[in-house]
């Protein structure tokens, strides 16, 4: 019995000695000069498990991780409204600033990979490997260029409601022109109207509704409208030039048209960069 009781006991202590069970948390101190050095740190970078060919790559439009030095010299990650704090303790080597959430005194560790000109391009944290993306790569510039051809849309859509109010007559190319826009900006709100859909399904927690039924009606919608987009403004870029010699067009209204053409193309190329171009289901 006694005999038992010792090998327990020192099996016991032999585990918690080399493995111990709680351990005491020691909040790193970050170096005196990383407020200054560490800016090639920061930038963007976008969770990699994702899709890369397929259009289910929008649902990482909510995964945008972002990396910022503040002036204390952490470096501060923020992933969905939360932040973390990591302190430097080798170069491209970072320790959390805050316990493991499990609180049991371990620390969490961030790694970076430069390529061969020394920038940061991939990180690597518990449960993910994000990687660096330009803003062009951005979801905020993707709702930017949305959003603008949103806006341009609604104007062109009240412009030409006015003119005809008025009774203002087009001809020749003036008149394609105008046409086009009319057509590209319902086709922008069709397309908009999709994803704010199924924007709303994720919302409400209906994520069930759109696994099984994927791609679903409204992002299909969605897809031919943005063909239909592309194609109009190539057929827009085509008469800008009748736009600009159209005698009945004032200035006001020569500049949003190409204002609103330049709109249609930088939604097709954020569109693209989001795989909607196309039928990638």
């Amino acid at each position: 019995m006694v005999a038992r009781l010792l090998r327990a006991r020192s099996r016991g202590c032999f585990f918690e000695h080399y493995y111990p069970s709680k351990l005491t948390f020691v909040a790193p101190q970050p170096p005196a000069d990383f407020a200054q050095r560490g800016q090639k740190y920061a930038g963007q970078f976008l969770l990699s498990r994702r899709s890369y060919t397929k259009l289910e790559k929008l649902a990482a439009l909510s995964g945008v991780v972002k990396f910022e030095v503040d002036e204390d010299g952490y470096l501060v990650q923020t992933l969905g409204g939360r932040q973390t704090r990591w302190s430097e303790v080798e170069p491209g080597v970072f320790q959390s600033a805050e316990e493991d959430p499990e609180g049991r005194g371990r620390s969490r560790y961030l790694y970076f990979y430069e390529d061969e000109d020394g920038v940061p391009v991939r990180a690597s944290f518990p449960a993910n490997d994000p990687i660096r993306i330009t803003y062009l790569q951005s979801p905020a510039f993707f709702f930017l260029a949305l959003g603008l051809a949103v806006f341009l849309s609604l104007t062109t859509l009240l412009g030409a409601w006015r003119r005809a109010r008025r009774g203002l007559d087009q001809t020749g190319g003036g008149r394609w022109a105008s046409r086009l826009a009319m057509l590209a900006a319902v086709s922008v709100l069709v397309a908009a109207g999709g994803l704010g859909m199924v924007t709303a399904a994720a919302a409400s927690g209906n994520i069930d509704t759109l696994m099984f039924g994927w791609p679903g009606n409204a992002l299909k919608t969605t897809v031919f409208a943005t063909l239909a987009i592309i194609a109009l403004a190539v057929g827009m870029v085509l008469l800008l030039i009748f736009a600009w010699r159209e005698p009945g067009w004032s200035g006001w209204r020569r500049f949003h048209y190409t204002l609103f053409t330049l709109s249609l193309l930088m939604m097709a190329f954020a569109f693209n960069e989001w795989n909607m171009v196309g039928f990638k289901f």
